[in-house]
């Protein structure tokens, strides 16, 4: 009899703990990972390095974009509450590991307009892909760069 009422307990408490976030927690926007080509891996290997980034959707678009940069050390990970943030507020957040940080491949190029430019700009570029993000033009997305160092 106790072996009954305990699986009872058991299985009511997981179900419950398990399901109680659907109900509870507010609603997110979505986020998507992936990695993205970037700028040339060095001044003799025009080889694009593989940016990891994560795109988060607010409810409603189009609407416009935000580049989120990290600063030296960190990486798209140290971004996610604020990237949050700024989705709760109606933006798309584009937050990215820059260059050898996280698991975005290449060597650290710390304000190097051969590389990191670069690789800003391909990130603005894909934005210019992006249904979800007002575009001014065909391919000119509008959006705001922000981060810390």
């Amino acid at each position: 009899m106790m072996g009954r009422s305990f699986g009872k307990v058991a299985t009511w408490t997981l179900a419950t703990f398990t399901c109680l976030p659907l109900f509870v927690l507010p609603a997110h926007a979505a986020a998507s990972d992936s990695m993205l080509p970037g700028g040339p891996t060095s001044a003799t290997d025009p080889t694009p390095v593989m940016l990891e980034y994560t795109l988060t959707l607010p409810e409603q678009t189009p609407a416009p974009a935000v580049l989120l940069a990290h600063g030296f050390g960190g990486s798209k990970e140290s971004l996610a509450d604020q990237a949050q943030q700024l989705a709760d507020r109606g933006y798309v957040v584009l937050t990215y590991s820059a260059r050898g940080f996280g698991r975005s491949s290449g060597q650290i190029s710390v304000n190097s307009l051969d590389f990191e430019v670069a690789d800003a700009s391909a990130l603005i570029d894909y934005l210019g892909t992006r249904a979800e993000v007002v575009q001014d033009a065909p391919g000119d997305p509008r959006v705001g760069v922000a981060g810390g160092s």
